[in-house]
């Protein structure tokens, strides 16, 4: 009965392997979507709208979500809800002004999409029709959760740079 104590040791290692990897993508992912929001407020500040004619915004959810009116002159802007924790649907989206209307970054111009496909998939999708990205999450010899892209082990700055730079530096090869 020895062989049947050790397949059972290995079916139980499999799943506690299995279920670390998802544990370590559920933190990857709620990581990756903190430093993809840090990325975005960082950009606006290096390109203020005043000057780039773009606004950018970070969310959860529909990316194609309809923008609020700024508010009249004199009325305080509504709080914006609060970001759920962990993030369901980040994105990133580019905002264009209003035709004849300067000052009002109500159309959306593109957007990014970060979606978690338990249990070690992350995927960024552009409306721009960019090629998706795919980051897979795997454990290291270690034991540690590390982010895939096409095999390659890669640093969530990297995988930040990667998500992003389709959709804020497209004029750059």
């Amino acid at each position: 009965m020895d062989w049947m104590f050790k397949l059972a040791n290995q079916r139980n290692e499999k799943k506690r392997l299995k279920d670390a990897a998802a544990d370590g993508a559920r933190e990857l992912w709620t990581g990756l979507a903190a430093q993809v929001h840090e990325a975005q407020a960082a950009y606006n500040k290096l390109y203020p709208e005043a000057e780039a004619h773009v606004r950018t915004e970070y969310g959860d959810g529909d990316p194609q979500q309809a923008v609020p009116a700024p508010p009249a002159p004199g009325q305080a802007a509504p709080a914006a809800p609060p970001l759920p924790q962990p993030p369901v649907q980040p994105f990133v989206r580019r905002l264009i002004p209003a035709p004849g209307q300067p000052d009002q970054y109500t159309v959306i111009k593109d957007w990014v999409r970060l979606q978690l496909h338990a249990p070690t998939t992350i995927t960024a999708t552009y409306s721009s029709g960019a090629p998706t990205v795919i980051l897979a999450v795997a454990l290291a010899t270690d034991g540690h959760p590390v982010l895939l892209e096409a095999s390659a082990e890669v640093s969530m700055d990297r995988a930040c740079e990667v998500i992003l730079k389709p959709l804020l530096f497209d004029d750059l090869p």
